[in-house]
């Protein structure tokens, strides 16, 4: 009997060792090196695949989207499908700089190309196919921590671990003063354990209300994706 209660007690203290060093692992990394790793990830990629969840804050209402196929390559071409079958093609420099669209008008059988800034672009967008990627949160959270720190404003703190995108991720808050020109009041990160980078951001405004929601799941990093990923004219596309 007292064996037992010995070897249970010795299981309780090695587990709560365990937790503790691991708890502690997590709290040692400082914030600057936890923006330090993100870039220095970031700057290793040269494409990705994921899927693509969002809420954004349009005109007061919450538009949510969710299960969007997005394709990625540096410097910037971008390929997004919908579930309903829309699909989006941007490439920088090619197809005189316009966003083509297809699955709208017609039955789905229309191919526009638009101005990628304009309003039928962005009816349901609160950012532009340019920074509809994962590089445009890397670069939003480095310019607010970079403005952050250089100020002495800069606080923020590691809030413990979160599943997003599918991961297991150490979740980080960062607070900023109203009235400076920072992108939000409260930002939100969950950043991916094994490689450092963000999978889900939160963003909140002055009055607590949500601005963006993004979070990329099944996140595949340089899978060599080719131009034909990104040619309206790949057979695996609608585009006509």
């Amino acid at each position: 009997m007292l064996t037992s209660f010995l070897r249970v007690f010795i299981i309780i203290l090695w587990i709560s060792d365990l937790l503790w060093h691991q708890g502690a692992e997590a709290r040692a990394e400082t914030i600057d090196a936890v923006v330090e790793r993100m870039s220095r990830s970031y700057s290793v990629v040269n494409d990705y695949r994921c899927i693509l969840h969002k809420k954004e804050r349009i005109k007061e209402e919450i538009v949510e989207q969710r299960d969007i196929i997005q394709k990625f390559r540096k410097p910037l071409s971008v390929y997004m499908k919908w579930t309903d079958g829309v699909e989006v093609l941007y490439v920088e420099g090619k197809y005189e700089d316009k966003l083509q669209v297809h699955g709208v008008g017609f039955g789905g059988l229309l191919t526009l190309s638009i101005d990628p800034n304009g309003f039928l672009a962005m009816r349901q967008n609160r950012h532009t196919i340019r920074e509809a990627h994962l590089g445009h949160v890397v670069s939003l959270i480095l310019a607010n921590y970079e403005k952050a720190k250089q100020r002495h404003e800069l606080n923020a703190s590691f809030k413990g671990k979160e599943l997003a995108g599918g991961t297991e991720t150490l979740l980080y808050e960062a607070v900023f003063p109203p009235n400076q020109g920072y992108y939000g009041h409260v930002i939100l990160v969950n950043m991916d354990r094994t490689n450092g980078l963000p999978v889900r951001i939160r963003v909140s405004g002055w009055k607590k209300e949500l601005l963006e929601w993004y979070e990329y799941s099944d996140l595949k990093l340089n899978v060599g994706l080719t131009d034909r990923d990104f040619d309206r004219d790949n057979p695996e596309y609608g585009f006509r």
